[in-house]
């Protein structure tokens, strides 16, 4: 059974595929700062993404910030990552202990 999408989660998805409309959104949802150990680590698979990430995090650099959206009950993580699972682990990497996120949900 599919879990029903929030009104906020179905434009984040959208916004994800570059509608202007959704995209402005979730632009207006607050950026917060989260601590990594908060957030579900994932296995990314494009290496050259968490590589030019890392760059662009120990450079000093602007990065969009993370999608995340609130585990639910018995999760080991309070958050899950709903969009930027290779800026995550790239903040990992530079030496990062919090990250700018959305929360979506």
């Amino acid at each position: 059974m599919r879990r029903p999408t929030s009104p906020i989660k179905a434009a984040a998805d959208r916004a994800a595929k570059h509608s202007r409309g959704d995209r402005q959104i979730v632009q207006r949802l607050p950026t917060v700062q989260i601590p990594l150990d908060q957030i579900e680590p994932h296995l990314c698979t494009s290496v050259s993404a968490v590589r030019r990430y890392t760059a662009m995090f120990r450079a000093g650099a602007d990065v969009e910030p993370i999608l995340i959206e609130r585990s639910g009950p018995g999760y080991l993580y309070p958050f899950q990552i709903y969009n930027g699972a290779h800026r995550r682990q790239a903040a990992s990497l530079a030496g990062r202990t919090v990250i700018d996120a959305k929360i979506v949900g």
